[in-house]
């Protein structure tokens, strides 16, 4: 087993006093060395595979400079855009000198209660929370009395930092309305069809004239509920996605647009839209939800909406550090993918916007109306800028070949 590093071996490499040093590392307040000093100790230190006696800290009541991400289910551990936040935060929490644990919660409130309190032990100074674990009251109760500062990505935490798909689903379906009129649905679980789901409330606040049940009974096509604790969700979701858009097909032939819950339930549409006998549907403006990276090499374009993660991590960083009150709602992306008309790849071309930017134009676009058996033509709603950007885009990949 090697040797642990020294001090005194770390102030040697960067040419300083072993206090110096020792004062950086711990974090001392009576340290007046420059950030740029701070920075190389602390990389040095890495480099050289330097670890800090967390026991020693503890035993003094010293920081320990430890951060905990918490997933509300172990389940989420699968989901791509959970994955990519987390990676953002860990990167975001190690350039600030902080170590970040990682792991998940259960459905057991007790359980994930005294999994707090373990970590709490070890000395974790913040938690953030990505989802709503069971017995959040209890946990944010033991917080407070602890004096541990916490942030979550769900407006119920008393200090969050949310990116709202509500916002996101509801620019989407704009889009819809712009191309297609009316001539759509959302396929969804009939547990989902209720104003609290992200793809119902992006119906409602896309038709405010509207109520519940006129949403529903325009817009919804529902599908059986599936079994959260499936073992491969995803393939289940494309299971289900394929077998519910053959029936819808059945039942409405003459529709000219699919909205799904999430991208793997889009991935399952356009799988079914693939095959041989459905060759005449393969114009459907289809949507999904996260922008997973299965949609963005699909053969069919499917739109999506994204949460900003680079913005979400920054600023879920920035307050799991702070004890200042704090509730942020940050607009996601909007990507849409058009058509090019081409036999050759790419299929189609790509469109990204912020989504409460693409809400306010779109809001101004009169809708297509919803002619039927009219082939999918994509208007001019994005026009010269559209072009002008993908231009650039091929101008720049000549540059680089």
């Amino acid at each position: 087993m090697p040797a642990r590093v020294s001090l005194k071996e770390i102030a040697a490499t960067v040419g300083l006093s072993v206090a110096s040093v020792s004062e950086i590392l711990n974090n001392r307040p009576n340290n007046y060395s420059s950030e740029a000093t701070k920075e190389r100790v602390r990389r040095v230190a890495k480099e050289m595979g330097y670890q800090v006696s967390f026991g020693y800290k503890l035993l003094r009541r010293q920081k320990t400079r430890t951060v905990a991400i918490m997933n509300s289910r172990a389940q989420m551990n699968d989901e791509e855009h959970i994955m990519a936040l987390t990676l953002r935060l860990t990167t975001g929490f190690d350039r600030l000198g902080y170590a970040a644990y990682y792991n998940a919660f259960s459905d057991d409130a007790e359980a994930n209660l005294k999994k707090v309190r373990e970590l709490i032990g070890r000395g974790v100074e913040s938690f953030v929370f990505l989802g709503q674990p069971f017995g959040q009251q209890e946990i944010m109760a033991e917080l407070e009395a602890s004096g541990i500062n916490s942030v979550g990505i769900a407006a119920t935490f008393p200090r969050w930092v949310k990116s709202c798909l509500f916002i996101g689903g509801e620019a989407l379906i704009r889009y819809f309305r712009s191309q297609i009129g009316d001539n759509f649905r959302l396929i969804c679980e009939k547990k989902q069809c209720n104003p609290g789901c992200h793809g119902f409330g992006a119906l409602m606040r896309a038709y405010p004239e509207l109520s519940g049940q006129e949403i529903t009974k325009r817009f919804i096509y529902p599908m059986e509920d599936i079994d959260f604790y499936v073992s491969d969700p995803h393939a289940s979701w494309e299971h289900h996605g394929f077998e519910t858009t053959a029936r819808l097909l059945h039942d409405f032939p003459a529709i000219r647009g699919i909205v799904y819950m999430n991208d793997s339930f889009a991935v399952g549409g356009g799988n079914c839209l693939l095959q041989p006998g459905y060759r005449k549907y393969r114009n459907l403006l289809l949507g999904g939800f996260n922008n997973d990276q299965v949609i963005r090499n699909y053969p069919l374009p499917i739109s999506s909406v994204q949460h900003n993660l680079s913005r979400l991590a920054a600023e879920l960083v920035k307050e799991a550090l702070l004890p200042t009150p704090c509730g942020r709602l940050l607009s996601p992306e909007l990507h849409i993918r058009i058509p090019t008309g081409k036999r050759g790849y790419p299929y189609w071309t790509e469109h990204t916007e912020d989504a409460a930017k693409a809400i306010r134009r779109l809001s101004t676009i009169p809708d297509s109306g919803s002619k039927k058996n009219q082939p999918n033509k994509i208007s001019s709603c994005y026009g010269k800028r559209k072009r002008g950007v993908i231009a650039k885009k091929e101008a720049d990949s000549q540059k680089m070949m």
